[in-house]
């Protein structure tokens, strides 16, 4: 993810196929290492989990660069959406969780996708026993445009011609372990995982986008901030009979007729758009938008969000 503190630079991996027969176990505990090794060095992710592969979500608890960090991993059609807290995610303040998506989830992956794939598509390779049990392994072949969901940051080009795998299947038909390795820009990312059939219901919800920061809000954000200062000059000099009254009228107070225009003219020329929504003597509503993304300020003691007044 990009606002992990010191990791290599964004690497993806995995893959993903059809659809499970229903008799098998969609539920899971897992282990999973995700090994990075690139032109400017080695990565490892590893930790535990829960996954449910029928509502694509997990949450998976992991060490990276001997930092302890918790992601809720969502799976769409063709991308996945993280949220990771811990102490290694860069956060505004006032903000618990951090939301990546597509490439920028990378080099995380979904952990349901191994319940997901199908035995049946590959060739019988022999044997082993994972944990104690008996399993059969298959090597499989994973395709587009399940291989682009769970390796959001390398290239279509690089998996159209499909991505190699192996998975080792028990008697009752629950996946156990799968093993594949992805080249991506000069290197490659190893995952492995073992896995538990559960049956365990997994109830995640996205965490509240009033504390989630996305990294796309960032320009957005920043045109509100700007304003913040110079909000405050004009709640100190909105008073009646003041010589200072930056609106004029001398029937209001505090942040009452705050505009724009006016924090523009009055006290920075340099400010870039926003809109005060609507402002009282005690409070106000700021939103601003940059990029598609618009984010909001509903309060002079409130946090930053996404979305409108």
């Amino acid at each position: 993810m990009r606002r992990l503190v010191l990791l290599i630079p964004v690497i993806a991996a995995l893959a993903a196929a059809g659809s499970a027969p229903a008799a098998r176990s969609l539920t899971a505990r897992f282990a999973l290492r995700i090994t990075v090794k690139a032109p400017s060095g080695t990565l490892a992710l590893a930790g535990s989990g829960v996954a449910d592969a029928q509502k694509r979500v997990a949450v998976f608890t992991f060490g990276a660069n001997g930092r302890s960090l918790r992601s809720i991993i969502h799976a769409g059609t063709d991308h996945l959406t993280v949220f990771t807290r811990g102490a290694a995610v860069q956060l505004r303040p006032g903000y618990l969780w951090a939301r990546d998506d597509g490439s920028a989830a990378a080099p995380l992956v979904d952990p349901g996708l191994a319940l997901r794939l199908r035995p049946s598509i590959g060739r019988n390779v022999g044997t082993a026993r994972i944990g104690g049990t008996k399993t059969t392994a298959y090597a499989i072949r994973i395709g587009l445009p399940d291989a682009a969901l769970l390796a959001p940051a390398t290239p279509k080009s690089i998996l159209k011609a499909g991505v190699p795998a192996t998975l080792w299947v028990d008697g009752a038909g629950h996946v156990r372990r799968f093993h594949t390795v992805v080249p991506f820009s000069g290197g490659t990312a190893a995952i492995d995982e073992t896995l538990s059939p559960s049956a365990a219901v997994v109830h995640l919800v996205e965490p509240s986008m009033k504390v989630v920061w996305d990294e796309r809000m960032h320009d957005a954000w920043g045109l509100v901030v700007s304003a913040l200062p110079d909000a405050e000059v004009y709640y100190a000099n909105n008073v009646p009979g003041s010589t200072t009254d930056p609106n004029g009228n001398k029937n209001d107070r505090g942040y009452a007729g705050m505009t724009f225009e006016i924090l523009k003219a009055k006290y920075e020329s340099t400010l870039k758009p926003f809109t005060v929504v609507r402002s009282s003597s005690t409070s106000y509503c700021i939103e601003a938008t940059a990029n598609g993304v618009t984010v909001m300020k509903n309060g002079p003691a409130a946090t930053i969000v996404e979305g409108r007044c």
